[in-house]
């Protein structure tokens, strides 16, 4: 496949081909599959749109916020607790953070080279949550408590993960 150095490429189903738009040199367009199946490699774009139904933007975005939970003595106590997290709460709370881990990892003082460790073969978005919320606890160290872990999780509306954080402190 040519290297296609446009800022929009146009693909005409029908014909199965690739055509760079604005550029009028055939040798700058991609050659044609007879198959109808090909793969397009699409770089510095941040809005890609696929076919009828399909639309890629930058990077996956957090769900729109959704109403936090109500209050409970467990939400209470858990925003309270000055004890040092321990491996099964992070392990619980990494169940719940998903997408917006970088968003959470920025909030607990990471910068963006540090998070890439975090990704580094990481089978699952649970993993490398684990592994910032573990890298966290090394770094704060006795500072890293239930509360402020509770607190940063809260402010990233990772509301599933404080609510099991609550749930897991009323069974201990």
């Amino acid at each position: 496949m040519s290297d296609i150095q446009s800022d929009a490429v146009s693909f005409e189903p029908a014909m199965g081909t690739y055509r760079p738009m604005n550029t009028s040199s055939p040798s700058q367009q991609a050659p044609e599959t007879g198959s109808g199946g090909s793969s397009v490699v699409v770089h510095g774009s941040s809005h890609v749109h696929v076919g009828s139904n399909v639309t890629l933007c930058g990077a996956l975005k957090k769900p729109r916020p959704r109403r936090p939970p109500d209050s409970t003595p467990q939400l209470i106590a858990l925003f309270r607790c000055s004890s040092m997290t321990t491996d099964r709460q992070l392990l619980t709370a990494s169940r719940y953070i998903g997408i917006g881990w970088r968003d959470l990892a920025r909030r607990l003082g990471f910068l963006g080279a540090e998070t890439d460790d975090f990704e580094y073969r990481a089978d699952s978005l649970q993993e490398i949550s684990y592994r910032l919320l573990r890298a966290w606890r090394e770094k704060e160290s006795s500072a890293a408590t239930v509360e402020r872990l509770a607190k940063a999780l809260w402010d990233e509306e990772a509301y599933d993960a404080v609510v099991q954080l609550a749930q897991l402190g009323a069974r201990q």
